[in-house]
């Protein structure tokens, strides 16, 4: 999260955000300065993406907010680590990582989180019967809403346009998140987020 945080031991310094795992932006530092230092941190970070999915969501393939360090591995978030009660489940922080984890396949055709956004891809269109105006804003791991969280944000709605992109049997729920992003634009968070997704979704993401 910043380069303030440490070891497992602090509850303030032991922890890492799964949506700030740009994968490509990651592998564009390694090409411009050419230290391996990079290389450890995208396997790292492959790591915990899928030790969170085996483990913890393997039926939804969401991410929580936060990540902390336990006993040798990163788990979700027990309880408030940086925000919230809720940093553990799939909130505002981590509701971008189905287009932060999707770009990674997308722009370098890496494969190693694949299962991980299939299995993200095939829950929330079973979840919400393929309508993009179902899908709700925050989940448990398991696939549960969040207490409250019973409303539309395209905060959540828009990101799934880039997950979908890594299947062509995605397309038609594709073309509904495109329709529904269009038509719904009404707050600067929800919009800014909406943006990127669909530069990305319709294949304008530059590489440096």
């Amino acid at each position: 999260m910043g380069d303030w945080a440490g070891e497992e031991g602090s509850r303030s310094t032991d922890g890492t955000r799964p949506s700030d795992f740009m994968f490509q932006h990651i592998k564009s530092y390694k090409k411009i300065t050419g230290d391996e230092v990079w290389d450890a941190v995208i396997q790292n970070s492959y790591g915990i993406v899928n030790h969170i999915f085996s483990e913890f969501s393997s039926q939804t393939g969401l991410l929580p907010d936060f990540a902390e360090y336990k006993s040798g591995n990163f788990i979700p978030a027990v309880g408030k680590l940086l925000e919230a009660p809720t940093d553990g489940c799939y909130s505002y922080n981590a509701a971008r990582t189905p287009w932060r984890l999707a770009t990674d396949y997308l722009t370098t055709g890496n494969t190693t989180l694949k299962n991980q956004l299939t299995t993200l891809n095939s829950w929330i269109r079973n979840e919400t019967s393929d309508d993009p105006g179902r899908i709700r804003s925050g989940y448990q791991l398991d696939g549960k809403m969040m207490d409250g969280r019973n409303y539309q944000d395209l905060t959540y709605q828009s990101p799934f346009m880039v997950s979908a992109t890594i299947d062509s049997k995605n397309q038609q729920w594709l073309n509904k998140l495109w329709d529904n992003a269009v038509k719904n634009n009404k707050s600067y968070f929800g919009d800014s987020i909406t943006m990127l997704c669909m530069i990305t979704a319709s294949g304008n993401w530059w590489l440096p």
